[in-house]
């Protein structure tokens, strides 16, 4: 048994661990420590537990499922903690967990700890004579206050939304009880989009009814292919709505009416073209006659000199 790790329910970490691997990560291996030492799965001689991401954020509800994934990823990189899959399904991506307690014995020689040695923990309290506790008040405080607050807020806004979707992919897919970690991190993305729930449920449905199977069985196993049907689907009908718009603004714009501009007519001028009505083209008749022989005699001329030429 490791002495970097405690009994006790409550959530309290030691600060030499906190200082070799983060104050997140000692939050974290002194929960999976506590549920390794109430597991009966043993396997290969290890014993193992199998929380899935939603039973983490039910432990760890200052932090959002990405944050969790960050904090398991680097203890494993770091070999504090190893994955393995024993479940009965080869459908099942359930991930187990165990610590290497070998490994984390060897982040320090054993003489940093002998101050660790005369650690009296007792069922209703926890004390340590030679270094304080750190509590997951005091750390959070100190590590995650600028942003523990808007993470929680965002995760609340979509964890209705993911439930939703989890709910009815599980249900169509008809394999498993819960989504995997990979499944639940497209399904945050779809609900972090701008795609609406209902919009998302419809799109869903409409995958799994025209999805066209490979081989004999073949089915939709990860919501990977869902978001990719889902976000292509909203692109092409945003497109759609901004090209509709576009050609509504399009004739609007043709269709306005256009102004005529008229020049404005002195009023001078208008009361002379009332009071002055147009002079007559001949006096008389006699006038009219004498015109018309006048025209016929310029006539005769006219053709009279075209002949001469």
């Amino acid at each position: 048994m490791s002495k970097l790790l405690l009994k006790d329910q409550p959530l309290i970490v030691l600060p030499a661990l906190a200082v070799k691997v983060g104050v997140n990560g000692a939050l974290f291996l002194q929960q999976l420590h506590y549920w390794l030492e109430k597991s009966v799965n043993v396997q290969d001689g290890y014993t193992w537990v199998y929380n899935t991401n939603q039973q983490w954020l039910q432990q760890f509800p200052f932090w959002s499922l990405s944050t969790i994934q960050r904090i398991i990823s680097k203890l494993e990189k770091e070999g504090l903690i190893i994955k393995g899959k024993y479940n009965r399904s080869k459908f099942n991506n359930t991930v187990w967990y165990r610590i290497d307690y070998k490994k984390l014995e060897e982040l320090m020689p054993s003489d940093e700890f002998e101050e660790l040695e005369d650690v009296n923990l007792t069922e209703g309290e926890s004390q340590i004579e030679a270094a304080e506790p750190v509590t997951v008040k005091a750390s959070l405080t100190e590590t995650t206050a600028e942003n523990t607050n808007q993470i929680k807020r965002e995760e609340d806004a979509h964890d209705a939304y993911v439930q939703t979707l989890e709910a009815a992919f599980i249900a169509r897919r008809n394999r498993g009880v819960y989504p995997s970690a990979s499944d639940l991190k497209h399904m945050y993305e779809v609900a972090k989009s701008e795609i609406p729930v209902e919009e998302a449920l419809s799109g869903l449905q409409e995958a799994f009814d025209h999805y066209v199977p490979k081989y004999s069985g073949d089915t939709i196993r990860a919501f990977a292919y869902i978001k990719q049907h889902l976000f292509h689907k909203h692109y092409v009908t945003s497109q759609r709505t901004l090209a509709s718009q576009q050609t509504e603004k399009r004739l609007s714009y043709a269709n306005k009416k256009r102004v005529i501009r008229k020049e404005m007519t002195p009023d001078w001028l208008k009361e002379n073209e009332e009071l002055e009505p147009p002079a007559p083209a001949f006096k008389d008749d006699a006038h009219f006659e004498e015109e018309k022989k006048k025209l016929a005699e310029s006539l005769r001329e006219l053709e009279q000199e075209l002949k001469n030429n």
